[in-house]
């Protein structure tokens, strides 16, 4: 679940997003520090006053130019290069003025707040890679500075591109260090109250994602608890936190709580926020089949985002849910838009994020462009659709004819398989020493034996059933590189990385599953957990790979057989 949280993350300092009550002067704005403008210049982005932004900036601007003094020019610079009536160039080129002007400042905020802003900037764009450099680049120079609250800035951006790649753990990972960080400092609830919410919003949405709801309620309360209404500054943040516990309690299937708390929360968020209000309600009604309240949602939901907003895969199904809805009421074109809106959304996932392959898609994009072709087709031409009913009828009951046949061969293929891994004993790949392959190897011989031990030592230690293990991360643990850790499997093992690491997973777990009742009782979700994969698909899809028949066969089987001996 992503949108562009991290503008309201920097910027949000708690007041509402309804406009100015009346416009600032020239005069007041020349006076006011930079903090004081940074807050009025918030407010502007929010509000999405852009006449007022530009106004407010521009006089900003030259007053700091008229000091002459390098930080005041680089703040004004600063503005500048967040500025949304700007073009990606043009806030770059203002961002690069920030670092060539503080390229040598000892200010603790400076260069980097320039790397920031391009990062920043690259990122709204879309272009996560180079967002990912600059951000880097930054890390560096706020480390170097000891900048705690750009570290943690530039923590939580990283994170987030870590969560758009769908890497939810290592998000979670680092904000939740994060906010331990601030959590320890003394009155952090009082003296570092941004920093804290940040903080806080942003492990709730990382626990939401990974469905540890448990997780995500326990920190809900906490924020709902300190940012409860009362006269304070904050008190609007109290609505983000009961929106939050509104997706929550969808993922909890309290559906009914769920939409009371979107409700409650829906006057005091921002668009992106409402969009997503929005979505979870068009999906309980729709699981409702109340049709009318899951249409208006939907559309609300869709109306409520920008280009760059698409980057989220629950809009995938809700766009999947629309054409459903369509196809339903023969609507072509309206199934043709949301079919254009899958694409759209797939292809800029695929060109900036590489969508993982184990996401199940009821819609991938090369079957969307084939159905986008069919509908042109259909619409210029009622004949087709008559043809190809025809042919899916006919193709369906040749299917038929083969189906029983084809059961009944598979039924008995895997019975055969089942019984030869019962009877077999499932260790891990065999060795071949040292010697007999030092002749034909690139890799020396100390370097293969020092592998090789190492790699019993991995197998021994059952280290195999660390979930999300790349071959980077075993080689970092081997103190070597992929390279030669991918020829040393190779050649020691005569697997590949994947290979050889789904065969010790699935090994371990026919033997575990051969010897524990209580496992047996698993389900194949919680089974997959314990061999090490992330979720059922790809445990399934390695199961099937090595043994030739499904784990749920297996396990079937299996606790047949059990009670047979009882």
């Amino acid at each position: 679940m992503h949108f562009k949280l991290r503008f309201l993350f920097i910027l949000f300092l708690g007041f509402c997003s309804s406009g100015f009550t009346q416009e600032i002067s020239a005069d007041s704005i020349e006076k006011m520090s930079f903090d004081d403008f940074h807050k009025i210049f918030i407010k502007t982005r929010i509000a999405n006053d852009t006449i007022l932004e530009k106004k407010y900036t521009d006089i900003f601007y030259k007053k700091s130019f008229k000091t002459r003094d390098t930080i005041e020019m680089c703040r004004g610079y600063f503005f500048k290069s967040y500025a949304s009536y700007n073009s990606l160039e043009t806030n770059l080129k203002y961002a690069d003025s920030i670092i060539a002007l503080s390229k040598y400042s000892k200010h603790i905020y400076y260069p980097t707040a320039g790397y920031i802003a391009k990062a920043y900037n690259y990122d709204e764009n879309g272009s996560y890679n180079k967002a990912l450099d600059n951000y880097l680049i930054a890390l560096e120079y706020a480390k170097k500075k000891n900048s705690q609250k750009d570290i943690n800035y530039i923590k939580e951006s990283i994170a987030e591109l870590k969560g758009l790649g769908g890497d939810y753990i290592g998000s979670l990972r680092i904000n939740k260090s994060i906010y331990d960080s601030i959590t320890k400092l003394p009155n952090f609830k009082e003296k570092h109250t941004d920093n804290y919410y940040n903080s806080l919003f942003i492990l709730i949405f990382d626990y939401i994602n990974l469905k540890k709801t448990d997780s995500a309620t326990l920190f809900i309360n906490e924020g709902i608890t300190k940012f409860k209404p009362h006269k304070s500054k904050l008190d609007i943040t109290y609505y983000d936190f009961v929106f939050l516990s509104g997706i929550n309690k969808y993922y909890k299937k309290e559906y009914q709580q769920s939409i009371d708390s979107l409700k409650k929360a829906y006057q005091h968020i921002n668009d992106p926020c409402k969009s997503f209000c929005h979505l979870f309600m068009s999906n309980i009604y729709n699981q409702r089949k109340e049709q009318d309240l899951f249409l208006y949602h939907a559309i609300n939901a869709d109306s409520l985002l920008t280009i760059e907003d698409r980057l989220s895969y629950e809009y995938r199904e809700l766009y999947e849910n629309l054409i459903d809805h369509y196809k339903t009421t023969d609507d072509t074109k309206k199934e043709l838009k949301y079919l254009n809106r899958i694409i759209t959304l797939d292809s800029t996932l695929k060109q900036n994020l590489r969508l993982k392959e184990q996401i199940i898609k009821k819609y991938d994009t090369p079957y969307l462009l084939n159905q986008k072709q069919k509908i042109i087709t259909q619409l210029n031409t009622a004949k087709q659709k008559d043809k190809l009913i025809k042919i899916g009828l006919v193709s369906a009951f040749i299917l038929s004819l083969f189906a029983a046949g084809y059961y009944f061969k598979k039924q008995r293929n895997y019975l055969k398989k089942y019984k030869a891994l019962i009877s077999s004993n499932n260790e891990s790949l065999s060795k071949t020493p040292i010697k007999d392959i030092n002749k034909t190897s690139e890799l020396s011989h100390i370097i293969l034996e020092d592998l090789q031990k190492g790699l019993d030592q991995f197998e021994a230690n059952n280290r195999f059933l660390e979930p999300k293990l790349t071959l980077s991360k075993l080689a970092e643990q081997l103190n070597t590189n992929t390279n030669y850790l991918s020829k040393a499997v190779k050649v020691i093992k005569g697997s590949s990385y994947t290979n050889y690491l789904n065969t010790l997973r699935i090994n371990y777990i026919i033997e575990q599953l051969k010897q524990d009742h209580t496992l047996r009782r698993y389900t194949i979700k919680a089974i997959a957990k314990e061999a090490g994969y992330n979720n059922a698909q790809s445990f399934s899809t390695a199961f099937y790979k090595q043994t030739g028949i499904y784990p749920s066969y297996f396990l079937n089987k299996l606790n047949k057989s059990k009670e047979l001996e009882k």
